[in-house]
């Protein structure tokens, strides 16, 4: 197979405050070479929601 771009995302925990994102060259198998990166953070509602699950019900965590 043909080495590719793609991108990965990952995040640890909402208190960490970012997801990250890797731009890297891979042929499904091995990575060949390793594009950008950058933190993309969250929003200071889902951080709220983060420290304090309880802090909004269920429902509007789904939306």
């Amino acid at each position: 197979m043909q080495p590719i771009w793609a991108i990965g995302l990952m995040t640890g925990t909402v208190l960490d405050g970012n997801i990250d994102i890797a731009l890297l060259r891979t042929d499904g198998e091995t990575i060949s070479e390793f594009g950008a990166y950058t933190p993309a953070p969250y929003g200071a509602d889902l951080r709220a929601i983060g420290r304090n699950p309880r802090h909004r019900p269920q429902m509007e965590l789904c939306r």
